[in-house]
């Protein structure tokens, strides 16, 4: 019998011999570790808090979608040992409520040209930075309608606005309803991966009153962790690093059974702020460094001539 063989069947005798579902997996003889991995080299680290022993599932959440590539999430004991997990791509979109749209206060890029007419423009809040592609589903009130709708995002990307910059198109569309016994449906675009955590959309009004629009909405691919929580201590949610490919764990052979089996659910603790101005004081230290190092060289050079 090989390794990969007798390891399934020592998991399907645990599964198999335990009283609840969710606790026949996870005692710590029956749920080996990973390899150990170098926690710093992540530039994300997570708290999964405490909890009983046994499976359990951990969906991924907008900053988690933003700041990873999926295949490079790992979970780990505080200690930097792997915890074997299965992925599993969820059919149900992970749906996300962004804040109230509101009209642009003038400082947005410079938009493209459009034909007559008014225009509205609303800055788009996103949950996040580098969301993977996803879908923003837009709603209305009004009985009749005809609207071009159009996306935008500037090219600077976050927190840099200028009117200098020509924002680009990221898609557009026609929204129309013309029956105003129906509730209107809804209107759905196809977002692309954006590098900032902010858009505009702007709504071609013509000669027509503002169109009443709802909070949007925005549909995001939904990802689960499902592990073998070894003790009650709390773990790791690791991700942030270019150089890991998807990892390869034993506990795959188990995938049909486990992704049946009954799971608690947990959340990871928010992602810690990045420290405010690391970086700017990390080059000021720099070039002040390089500075009072010339500066000691040309006294040495005045001393020598004087000599």
């Amino acid at each position: 019998m090989t390794r990969a063989a007798a390891l399934a069947a020592a998991w399907l005798i645990l599964i198999a011999s335990a009283a609840s579902p969710v606790d026949a997996v996870g005692q710590d003889a029956g749920a080996p570790l990973g390899a150990p991995i170098d926690l710093s080299t992540f530039r994300v680290r997570r708290t999964i808090p405490p909890g009983p022993p046994g499976l359990t599932a951990l969906t991924l959440d907008p900053s988690a979608l933003a700041h990873s590539r999926i295949v490079d999430v790992r979970v780990a004991t505080a200690d930097g040992r792997q915890v074997p997990y299965l992925i599993e791509r969820l059919d149900q979109p992970l749906a996300v409520t962004l804040p109230a749209l509101r009209k642009a206060g003038g400082d947005e890029p410079r938009l493209p040209p459009a034909g007559g007419g008014a225009r509205s423009v609303y800055r788009l809040h996103m949950p996040g930075a580098g969301l993977p592609p996803s879908q923003l589903i837009l709603q209305t009130s009004a009985p009749v309608f005809d609207r071009s709708i159009q996306i935008v995002a500037s090219p600077q990307g976050n927190g840099r606005k200028s009117r200098d910059v020509t924002a680009w198109t990221v898609v557009s569309a026609r929204w129309r309803h013309a029956n105003p016994g129906n509730v209107p449906p809804p209107l759905t675009l196809d977002l692309p991966r954006l590098g900032s955590e902010e858009a505009w959309l702007v709504v071609n009004e013509g000669d027509n009153q503002p169109l009443p629009l709802a909070e949007p909405r925005l549909l995001l691919p939904a990802y689960r962790l499902r592990f073998v929580r070894p003790t009650e201590a709390p773990l790791l949610l690791l991700y942030g690093r270019d150089d890991l490919d998807a990892p390869r764990y034993d506990l795959a052979l188990l995938a049909p059974r486990l992704l049946e089996t009954e799971a608690r659910e947990v959340r990871a603790a928010p992602e810690a702020p990045a420290p405010a101005g690391g970086a700017q004081f990390t080059t000021r230290l720099f070039w002040g460094a390089l500075v009072l190092a010339v500066a000691v060289l040309l006294i040495l050079v005045v001393r020598l001539v004087r000599q």
